[in-house]
């Protein structure tokens, strides 16, 4: 979790300037950073506008793209003797993409999204991370787009290590296994109005989701339940000891088994087959169920 101040530090605050979306061929992006106190009755709040520009390279349908990733986020905290202590503060950040043209000039944004969030950490073709900070015992959620086209690829709990996956081939191919698990600070978003759904396991592609897998607990109290998971993750191969990271050579065939350890003596495992888990293959503790979703 991250402390609430951390912003209110770094934030850069400037007079208000134009709007930050460009004409096609320009060469300077900008926009507003401010920050002010608004009341409400008795209490008060401070409003916050930030704004980061920052360079990156991805792929982009077999060529390296060059944009400029612009950044807003914008939060309205309670002032009070104790800001940790506000459970509601999550801010929301928007997102534009401006292509940078062979010229050297900006072009028009090829994607725009906003989303809630309170940080953002821009990884080249690894996508863009959005982080909603939890409150109390919630983990961070985080959630990671596509850079190109801002999609979101899976959304994981911060504290649930990222499985890797590399398929040796021309070209070789890179796939992710992602983990969420409650209570983390995206639960309703991620999960929706499933009681019993206590998480939520992502196979994903660099471009999109291949397959999301709701993990379903038949139990009076399913979120309290799952307050006990461990979250020991990763993958089985030949040996027994999990590793974070397979390769997987079409030349010499294997069994890959992804396995969450919720518990001493309990697993979930899925046989990965082909580019996808198999349900059907599926080994599962007693009141543990699974339930595809479209991806």
């Amino acid at each position: 979790m991250r402390a609430l101040p951390v912003l209110l530090v770094s934030l850069l605050v400037l007079p208000a300037i134009a709007s930050a979306e460009p004409p096609t061929g320009d060469t300077m992006v900008s926009g507003t950073a401010d920050a002010k106190i608004e009341t409400s009755g008795d209490k008060s709040y401070m409003v916050t506008r930030s704004r980061t520009f920052e360079l990156t390279q991805f792929a982009d349908k077999g060529t390296t793209a060059t944009a400029l990733v612009e950044a807003e986020i914008r939060r309205r905290v309670r002032i009070s003797e104790d800001l940790g202590a506000n459970g509601d503060a999550t801010g929301t950040v928007s997102l534009t993409v401006h292509p940078l043209g062979a010229s050297g000039r900006v072009e028009a944004p090829s994607a725009s999204r906003s989303l809630p969030g309170d940080e953002i950490r821009v990884e080249g073709s690894g996508g863009i991370k959005v982080t909603t900070w939890g409150c109390c015992v919630e983990s961070n959620a985080e959630t990671q787009l596509n850079t190109g086209t801002l999609k979101t690829l899976f959304v994981r709990s911060s504290d649930v290590p990222l499985l890797t996956c590399t398929r040796l081939g021309k070209p070789a191919i890179g796939r992710i296994a992602a983990v969420y698990k409650v209570p983390t600070a995206a639960d309703r978003a991620v999960l929706g109005d499933d009681r019993s759904a206590v998480g939520m396991i992502t196979w994903a592609g660099d471009d999109a989701p291949i397959q999301r897998i709701v993990v379903r607990l038949k139990a009076d109290k399913p979120v309290d339940a799952a307050l006990e998971w461990t979250v020991e993750t990763g993958w089985r191969g030949a040996g027994v000891a999990l590793d974070n990271h397979i390769v997987i050579d079409p030349a010499r065939p294997s069994k890959p088994v992804f396995v969450w350890r919720i518990g001493k003596g309990r697993a979930i495992e899925l046989p990965l087959v082909g580019d996808r888990f198999d349900l059907a293959a599926a080994k599962l503790p007693a009141s543990v169920t699974l339930r595809e979703l479209a991806p």
